[in-house]
């Protein structure tokens, strides 16, 4: 089994940083969205949306990035952390892991935000419809 070079997982580290810091601003900004929304403050929803694609534009580029180095080491599994930290170098088997863990944590903080600013404008939209349709 290859282990990973210091310096081959310092650039997962740093990758996963990035991602980490990103996702971050991302999960405030979807914060704003739903402010915005709920208050109808569409100039700057409309800022904090472009705000969010940009953001999100750049998070993919990352992950592929991500993607591209846990392949390298997993046998084409983009999301084996497990088998991934066996490779590391002893200075890196908890600090990588426990970062992945992290940004795992906020990708579903960042669904369960979609989620609610969706249900927000379906309930919206729902009570709409029936004032106009009656």
């Amino acid at each position: 089994m290859a282990t990973i070079q210091n310096n081959e997982a310092q650039y997962i580290y740093d990758i996963l940083a990035e991602e980490y810091a990103l996702l971050t601003q991302i999960t405030e900004v979807q914060k704003k969205v739903r402010v915005c929304v709920t208050t109808k403050n569409w100039q700057d929803l409309q800022k904090n949306l472009h705000d969010l694609e940009e953001k999100s534009v750049i998070f993919q580029k990352i992950e592929e990035e991500r993607c591209k180095s846990f392949i390298c080491f997993t046998k084409n599994n983009v999301d084996d952390i497990y088998q991934l930290e066996k490779k590391l170098p002893k200075s890196y088997k908890q600090t990588i892991p426990e970062l992945y863990q992290q940004i795992k944590r906020l990708l579903i903080s960042s669904k369960i935000e979609n989620q609610a600013i969706n249900e927000y404008v379906k309930i919206t939209k729902g009570f709409l419809e029936g004032v106009f349709d009656s």
